[in-house]
C-alpha cells in the first residue's frame, strides 16, 4: 500500500492549539486522545521541507517547491524511512490536559514504525498506542476526549464510511478537529473543522 497523505511540521499548528482551547473551556482532563492518520515524509528530507506559512521567505518557498514533488517521488517506492511530525504535535499542544492514552490511527505501517520509533527513543511517552486499520472497514475501538482528523477524509476510498468511523469513535461533550467542514448531526460547529459532540 503506497503512503498517499503527507505531513510536515506545524502544518495544523493552529488546528490543534483551537481544539485544545475548545477542551479547555469543556474542562476535559486526562482525555484519551484519537489521532487519525498523521501521514508521514520521507525521513531524510524531514527537516528540508520548510513549514507553509505567511513568514516564509522566498528562498524556503522555492526550497520547498522543489524538494515537496522530490519527497512525494520517493515516497511512491515505498523503501525509504517515514518520519511524522503530527503525533509528537498533538503531544505537546495537549500536555497540559494529562492525557491518559493517545491512540494513533493509520492504514500506513511505515508510518506507525516511524511512531514507535519514536516511542523507543522516549521522544513520546509511553501512553501513545499504535493502531493499524481501514476506518472505511472498521470502527476505532476506543471513543476519545479529543479526535483529530487532518487530511484524511480527502484521501478515503469511501468517505462517508471513514466519516462514521471518526464521529463515531468521539465521546459525548468531546471534541472533533479536522479540515473538512459538514453539518454533523449530534455534534456542535464551535469554528471552521471543530466540533463538540452534544449527543
Amino acid at each position: 500500500m503506497k503512503l498517499a497523505t503527507t505531513t510536515f511540521e506545524k502544518r495544523n499548528h493552529d488546528k490543534l492549539l483551537r481544539a485544545k482551547e475548545a477542551a479547555e473551556k469543556q474542562s476535559i482532563k486526562a482525555p484519551t486522545i484519537i489521532d487519525v492518520g498523521p501521514g508521514g515524509l520521507v525521513s531524510f528530507l524531514f527537516s528540508h521541507i520548510p513549514a507553509k506559512n505567511d513568514d516564509m521567505t522566498f528562498g524556503e518557498k522555492i526550497k520547498r517547491k522543489i524538494i515537496k514533488p522530490v519527497e512525494a517521488l520517493l515516497r511512491k517506492f515505498y523503501i525509504f524511512e517515514l518520519k511524522s511530525s503530527e503525533p509528537l504535535e498533538t503531544y505537546q499542544t495537549f500536555d497540559n490536559l494529562n492525557p491518559m492514552k493517545v491512540v494513533i490511527v493509520d492504514r500506513e505501517q511505515k508510518v506507525l514504525d516511524a511512531i514507535r520509533k519514536m516511542m523507543d527513543k522516549k521522544e513520546l511517552p509511553d501512553y501513545f498506542e499504535c493502531l493499524c486499520m481501514d476506518i472505511t472497514r472498521h470502527e476505532i475501538p476506543y471513543k476519545g476526549e479529543v479526535v483529530v482528523a487532518y487530511n484524511v477524509l480527502q484521501r478515503t476510498s469511501n468517505q462517508l464510511a471513514a466519516l462514521k468511523t471518526i464521529v463515531n469513535s468521539v465521546k459525548k461533550n468531546g471534541i472533533l478537529t479536522t479540515t473538512i467542514d459538514y453539518d454533523l448531526p449530534d455534534f456542535k460547529k464551535l469554528d471552521k473543522g471543530l466540533y463538540q459532540r452534544i449527543a
